[in-house]
């Protein structure tokens, strides 16, 4: 996993420095790292990493694009996986 998430993190630099902090690849990559996080069962930071994701997206596309839908159903997972089900079903 700290392998993953090395690259990870030097993707995101790359991506941010070329692309800006607000781009859809950016998103993208902070998706791939909650997914890391989550798979260690590191539900508050998988949380974290899909919250900046959300919010770039949110501003990049709107709320009604599929990306934006995803990246809800991906969080509501977290809280699934916590046994956190009302909050999932806020989602």
């Amino acid at each position: 996993y700290e392998m993953a998430l090395e690259q990870y993190e030097k993707c995101l630099a790359i991506e941010i420095k070329a692309s800006g902090e607000d781009h859809p690849s950016v998103a993208t990559t902070y998706s791939n790292i909650a997914d890391v996080y989550d798979s260690q069962s590191k539900y508050e930071m998988a949380l974290e990493q899909y919250e900046k994701c959300l919010a770039i997206e949110i501003k990049a596309s709107g709320e009604d694009h599929p990306s934006v839908a995803t990246t809800y159903s991906n969080i509501a997972d977290v809280y699934d996986s916590q046994s956190k089900y009302e909050m999932a079903l806020e989602q």
